[in-house]
């Protein structure tokens, strides 16, 4: 992220687990790896915090966030419950 940048670019996952004919993401990034939530929360809050106004969350396959971990909630920080809470 860019020192005084309105919009950051945030990795939340990388590689890939799909293994397409014509994709070499799998070969090169290795498996999907999901970043911890809090490690991504903590970048988040650092860039909004020096002024950021966007964030965009960035994968390769990110509906597969989380998939394969036990640690990981789609929704973290949320309860079922939680009116705001789309997870």
């Amino acid at each position: 992220m860019a020192p005084g940048s309105a919009q950051a670019l945030v990795t939340i996952m990388q590689g890939c687990n799909n293994f397409c004919s014509f994709c070499v993401v799998p070969y090169v990034g290795g498996r999907e790896y999901s970043r911890p939530p809090a490690e991504i929360v903590a970048e988040v809050q650092e860039f909004l915090a020096a002024g950021g106004q966007e964030v965009t969350l960035l994968g390769q396959n990110v509906n597969s966030y989380g998939r394969g971990s036990q640690s990981l909630s789609p929704c973290p920080g949320c309860s079922a419950d939680s009116p705001t809470c789309r997870g």
